[in-house]
């Protein structure tokens, strides 16, 4: 457990409702125990980054491009290798299990990781 830190600055902040009905729900969807705590969070987080909100959408977007780069590099590749014949080879090999889970794998990897990014890459008003 962390050591309580003494927070002397008060930060007063005005926002419409509909913002502060939508992080309230983001704070607690993480497990935050205070809208103040994730606020502090998300801050302090951008701060660490070193980079503004637009900064980090084109960053997370660079991510998304490069992930679809290397996955769809992996499964053409897997593709490459079945349609020239060597499909049987895999099969017979006993590998053919091994890359039906390595698909499986790599499916569930992207699809946790398009969840993890989607709420970061939306335009909010």
């Amino acid at each position: 457990m962390e050591a309580y830190v003494h927070k002397n600055d008060l930060v007063r902040l005005r926002l419409p409702q509909a913002m502060a009905d939508r992080w309230k729900a983001a704070a607690a969807a993480m497990g935050t125990p205070s809208l103040s705590e994730w606020l502090r969070g998300a801050a302090d987080a951008a701060c660490t980054s070193g980079l503004d909100v637009p900064g980090l959408r084109t960053e997370i977007a660079a991510l998304r491009t490069d992930r679809a780069r290397g996955v769809g590099n992996n499964l053409n590749q897997i593709a490459a290798a079945l349609n020239a014949g060597q499909g049987a080879d895999i099969l017979a090999s006993g590998t053919g299990h091994d890359l039906a889970v390595a698909a499986a794998g790599i499916a569930a990897m992207r699809a946790r990781l398009d969840q993890a990014l989607r709420p970061l890459t939306r335009r909010r008003p």
